[in-house]
């Protein structure tokens, strides 16, 4: 495997020479489920008497390839596959073009396969309206190379354009400007043996980003206006429903703007795909790709749509050089994130959210072990599968670790400008840790206590952070004060009416507090070596009891459904099995699908429940769910 000397999970030779444009056309065949197709990129060479130009690719049917210029063939080798980075494509470098500061540009012939994990094809069954079929793609982290043959890392940015020619009764819409444009009409070849008619979309980003946030969704979709520069995506019967719920976006952007500067991507519109879309969204410029559990029908997981605008700067205008460094991308995001929050909806809010979100860092160190690798900030990725390095500790200790720079230096009012100026000298670039550092000294140079960051320890060192910072927990009181009544009185004396008016995290927050009860109180027992089960909230009768008062199983959000399930999983409650299985079947967010799966396998109850149930939906869901989950059941 060729190593770049910037990025460990790419086949490609970004230290000799680099893609500048990437320019598309593709038609996709939804009887072949393939993608068929050019990529037209053009290169700028860095070393002097570089002869090859290395793509990453993965499952890509190579046809041909030859010089943009004359339209003569190059010279390539498809090398043998490497397990888990794919092929890569060597091409001669026209002669002309081997020496430092030249462009050139290549056009690659080429065909998809069902051998990446890129994009999903989606039968009828598996949409909204059960009448079109649809697919999409999902690029993070090293999944682009399996849609098109490129430099797969995030250290190199390009613009792009693309042509996309589909079926008539379907539309294409792409990380990019250029959605919603009407289609020019498609003359099919004498040579082609159905009757299919087409179309073609036209887009393109003006805007230099990494090869994984080029992504393309094809559907029946229908678009909806939100505000002068927002709107969103979805199949007919979602897209009302997601306008609802997203109805803030153009504030939520707005805000973003105060606290980051200037919104650089023209648009921002959200497409809801169908369930099997294995994130809570994805940061696409211009399209943040978003999963349908988000429509809870009360607007109360919106905040997964802040976090997706947040990115128009953390992570697709300043972008980490490397997938060890991806805290970067997240751990800024989730601080600005919270900063929004405090302006829409007030700071003890934007407060809980980072104090319930302690236990997810908690729980998360505590599935790696706590020396393991994966739990440090920046985590050796040598070989490594960055999907198998991505938890809550990039989002969650990169946050810590922000709040905690934010504190040294003396708050809010000497941070917030810093927050712009990070963005204003890293804009269209990307960095890595050490960079951030670099300008975080510089700029805060006067302030005495920037000597005393303890850096190599908040970068490398294992487990969670060193430092334990302190946030307002007025709105986590209530929560805790239920959570007592329950201990205290196994339900006595509680009433449907006692949630009535919390915000959903509080809710959430409350059943994470039942779960560490029962955790703490079973960890005792084995301490105590007593074969008893003491938690109430392992009981069947007070679990019945709390959910006939609030209705938790029946919860249209899915966190609630979620964290309910897991509690009720732990304490091997027959009774939620159906349920559960409901949620792993009707989506794919591995946030939710990889635990549910995790606690049912690891349940006296449930194991083999598990394996059947994923075994016999496997082909449902999104391939890097699949991959996942099947580590986690020990089938792969």
């Amino acid at each position: 495997m060729a190593k770049s000397a910037i990025d460990a999970a790419t086949l490609s030779n970004v230290d000799d020479v680099r893609q500048k444009h990437i320019s598309l056309s593709l038609k996709t065949d939804f009887q072949t489920k393939q993608i068929t197709g050019k990529a037209s990129i053009t290169f700028h060479t860095i070393k002097n008497k570089t002869t090859k130009v290395i793509l990453d690719t993965f499952g890509l049917i190579i046809k041909s390839v030859v010089d943009h210029e004359n339209n003569s063939p190059l010279t390539y080798e498809h090398q043998a596959p490497v397990e888990t980075f794919g092929q890569a494509l060597a091409i001669d470098i026209p002669v002309k073009s081997q020496v430092s500061e030249s462009e050139f540009t290549i056009d690659i012939f080429y065909e998809t396969t069902d051998k990446g994990g890129a994009i999903q094809w989606l039968p009828p069954s598996q949409t909204e309206n059960k009448i079109h079929p649809y697919l999409f793609t999902q690029g993070q982290a090293i999944h682009s190379r399996s849609f098109l043959p490129c430099q797969d890392c995030p250290g190199v940015k390009v613009t792009w354009d693309a042509r996309v020619t589909v079926p008539k009764a379907l539309t294409a819409v792409m990380s990019a400007l250029g959605n919603g444009d009407a289609p020019e009409n498609y003359s099919t070849s004498t040579t082609e043996k159905d009757n299919t008619e087409w179309h073609t979309f036209s887009f393109h980003q003006p805007v230099l980003v990494s090869a994984y946030l080029i992504s393309l969704a094809v559907g029946e979709l229908e678009f909806e206006s939100i505000g002068e520069r927002t709107g969103v995506w979805g199949e007919r019967g979602v897209v009302e429903r997601s306008a609802y719920e997203f109805a803030s976006m153009e504030k939520m952007v707005k805000a973003g703007e105060e606290v980051c500067g200037e919104y650089v991507w023209t648009r921002y519109d959200v497409l809801v795909l169908p369930g099997s879309f294995p994130y809570g969204g994805t940061e696409n410029p211009c399209l943040t790709f978003a999963t349908p559990t988000l429509l809870a029908g009360d607007r109360s997981l919106s905040d997964v749509i802040i976090h997706e605008i947040v990115h128009s700067w953390m992570g697709n205008l300043v972008t980490n050089l490397n997938w060890k460094h991806f805290w970067l991308n997240e751990g800024w995001t989730m601080f600005v994130q919270r900063k929004i929050m405090q302006k829409l909806y007030g700071s003890p809010v934007a407060e809980f959210d980072a104090c319930r979100s302690v236990k997810d860092l908690v729980d998360t160190v505590a599935l790696f072990g706590t020396a393991h690798n994966f739990t440090r900030l920046c985590p050796c990725l040598t070989n490594v599968d960055p999907d198998d390095s991505f938890s809550r500790i990039p989002y969650e200790k990169g946050f810590h670790l922000l709040r905690y720079l934010e504190t040294v230096v003396g708050g809010n009012v000497a941070f917030a400008p810093f927050i712009k100026a990070y963005v204003k000298e890293f804009a269209y670039k990307t960095l890595d840790s050490e960079d951030f550092k670099a300008f975080f000294m510089s700029y805060f140079a006067s302030v005495d206590g920037i000597h005393d960051i303890d850096w190599n320890l908040w970068f490398n060192g294992t487990g969670m952070p060193p430092v334990e910072n302190k946030f307002d927990e007025s709105l986590a009181k209530e929560a805790v004060a239920l959570k007592d009544k329950w201990v205290s009185g196994k339900g006595d004396g509680c009433e449907s009416s006692d949630i009535q008016g919390w915000r959903a995290m509080q809710i959430m927050y409350f059943i994470d507090l039942l779960q560490i009860e029962g955790e703490e109180e079973s960890s005792n027992d084995e301490d105590n070596n007593s074969n008893s089960n003491s938690s109430v909230f392992q009981e069947k009768s007070v679990l019945d009891t709390m959910d006939r008062l609030y209705g938790f199983t029946k919860s249209g959000n899915s966190e609630i459904r979620f964290r309910w399930q897991i509690l009720c999983i732990k304490a091997e409650i027959e009774d939620i099995i159906p349920h559960v299985v409901k949620l792993l079947t009707e989506q794919g967010r591995m946030k939710f699908t990889r635990p549910l799966y995790r606690a049912l396998y690891q349940s006296k109850m449930g194991r083999e429940i598990a394996r059947e149930t994923f075994v016999k939906n496997q082909s449902r869901y999104h391939a890097i769910c699949a991959k996942m989950v099947s580590r986690d059941l020990g089938l792969s």
